[in-house]
């Protein structure tokens, strides 16, 4: 097993949230994101990138937080556009 880190926090660029989590993952687990298992097996990529799409209003009265787990990471996704990936164990990706 190599020595890497169990956590890590990724910026979303051009709104594509999904991808995001997949760099995330990824880099926490220490693999090719082509190796991973599709994203959609756990959760539906078009889905999550429209809920966290900007919007024209830049104010909202509450703050969006979602949280999954995928290939041992919990997944934490929040209103300020950065996906946090935090390793639970070592698993088969």
């Amino acid at each position: 097993m190599s020595n890497r880190d169990n956590s890590a926090t990724t910026s979303v660029e051009d709104g594509a949230v999904s991808e995001a989590v997949i760099r995330a993952i990824s880099q926490v687990n220490g693999v090719d994101p082509l190796d991973l298992s599709p994203l959609y097996d756990t959760i539906d990529p078009d889905a999550l990138d429209r809920l966290f799409r900007p919007t024209i209003s830049t104010e909202r009265d509450i703050e969006s937080c979602v949280q999954f787990t995928m290939a041992g990471c919990e997944i934490t996704i929040t209103d300020n556009q950065v996906v946090a990936a935090k390793l639970l164990s070592t698993v088969d990706t």
